[in-house]
């Protein structure tokens, strides 16, 4: 795909984000109807019927601390048929670069990942799990939230490209411990050793990080949160302000000229870079990258020159891997653009709306393709077949009628029951007095033994 592409008439392609694991390409995009940023992850091949089956449960959680899948589709273009998942973009600092900056602090290490082995505790009951945690996949807010990005996309492809057997939350505790045996250290979970653990941790999390460095990790992800405590988010916070302090007024007001682009780093620098540019397998420079200026043309803030600055750095470094001859550009940090009061009356009615869709019932359909996949669990027809008539089920309508149905239903048996329980109370009042009945209005009959006596004959008889 390329910028500008526009997906299901809402979502615009704008950059791409090359920190995506392998086998996914992330953008950056428009959501031109609430006019804020939105990650799309796009997936081709045989991986992207399980993304996206993942993603439609994964959208299914309704918490704060993870990114919310916004929606699913299919896209047609030049290079092929794709699948595209598009979700939240929150903002803050990445797990990885919290770590890079607190330097192995264990009290932040704990804080981030106590509060992800929380958050994906409490979505454990749905059935739903991450699979392919690591530190990219965590933001912290500048209030200190962790928010767990990638759920119900990366743990599917990562089963189907071979590096885990299922999404379960064995793998999340695995990744979490190990996670924080390396902030903790500052090596790899696998090479670190017992003499690389700091005295100063607790007395739950030194048996923590023995455990994994034993090749006996948690398997829970209570246990994880059991031995590092309650949360900490104003360590979080400090953390956070810390990562985004930007340098000293003598580095940041350095200008960005165009001869700090004429020296190439060797690959040791790239490493020091940060690990991010992608092999020279796959090269993402593009022909006609988006958003993208000479250097001589840049005029910005000083913390926007210096990321700017760092971002040229990389990118020359990758051309040097990848061997194009083609200029650098630089490119422009994203910038924070503040949401639209115009829209605000549409952010309420998508609000209502998710409020009113947050668990629909399946439909008639989904329930008889879903019986029919426990019979033949290995039909791709069928199975696909079942995601389409769940992602139409639970598709977001703008006015959900069940609810008002049944207030009216309610409201209706509650009037009849009044109505007839004062009919049953009030006295019953025939229309004449069972006491006072009228007299008759002919002669009354008295018995006698004599005869009743006969008229005489008339004369002209």
């Amino acid at each position: 795909m390329e910028a500008g592409t526009t997906l299901g008439r809402r979502f615009t392609l704008v950059c791409r984000d090359e920190r995506a694991p392998v086998g996914l390409e992330r953008w950056v995009a428009d959501d031109t109807r609430l006019a804020q940023r939105v990650t799309v992850d796009v997936v081709r091949g045989d991986a992207a019927t399980a993304v996206r089956q993942g993603a439609v449960k994964a959208a299914q959680v309704r918490d704060a601390r993870f990114a919310r899948i916004i929606s699913t589709g299919r896209h047609s273009g030049d290079d092929g048929a794709s699948t595209y998942i598009v979700s939240e973009r929150p903002r803050g600092v990445r797990g990885d670069q919290l770590l890079g900056a607190s330097e192995g602090d264990p009290e932040v290490v704990g804080a981030l990942v106590g509060d992800a082995a929380r958050a994906l505790e409490a979505i454990r009951a749905l059935g739903v799990s991450h699979g392919a945690l690591n530190a990219s996949s965590l933001v912290v807010s500048p209030a200190g939230r962790v928010i767990i990005v990638g759920l119900g996309v990366e743990g599917p492809l990562a089963v189907q490209d071979g590096h885990i057997e299922a999404v379960t939350p064995e793998a999340d505790a695995a990744a979490l411990s190990e996670m924080y045996l390396t902030g903790v250290t500052g090596r790899p979970a696998k090479e670190a050793t017992a003499a690389d653990i700091p005295l100063s941790l607790g007395t739950g999390t030194t048996a923590l990080a023995h455990a994994v460095v034993a090749g006996d990790a948690p398997a829970r992800l209570s246990q994880i949160t059991t031995a590092i405590g309650p949360s900490q988010p104003r360590a979080l916070r400090r953390a956070s302000a810390r990562a985004t302090t930007p340098p000293s007024s003598d580095t940041a007001a350095t200008p960005v000229s165009a001869a700090s682009t004429a020296t190439v780093p060797t690959p040791a620098s790239v490493e020091e870079a940060g690990g991010d540019l992608a092999p020279a397998s796959a090269p993402v420079v593009q022909e006609n990258p988006p958003e993208l200026v000479s250097a001589d043309q840049i005029s910005v803030s000083p913390l926007t020159a210096v990321a700017a600055a760092q971002a040229a750095d990389k990118a020359i470094a990758h051309a040097r891997l990848v061997g194009t001859a083609q200029p650098l550009a630089i490119p422009v940090p994203e910038p924070d653009r503040p949401p639209d009061p115009k829209l605000e009356p549409l952010r309420a009615w998508d609000t209502i709306v998710e409020a009113q869709n947050a668990k629909p019932a399946p439909s008639f359909v989904e329930s008889v393709l879903g019986g029919l996949r426990k019979l033949a669990p290995k039909n791709e027809a069928l199975q696909s077949a079942h995601v389409k008539a769940h992602a139409r089920a639970h598709r977001t309508a703008p006015l959900n009628v069940g609810p008002l149905l049944l207030a009216l239903t309610i409201l209706a048996v509650i009037i009849v029951v009044v109505v007839s329980w004062e009919e049953v109370l009030s006295p019953f009042q025939p229309d004449f007095d069972l006491n006072n009945n009228p007299q008759n209005s002919y002669p009354t009959y008295t018995y006698s033994p004599e005869p009743y006596p006969t008229a005489s004959p008339s004369p002209s008889e």
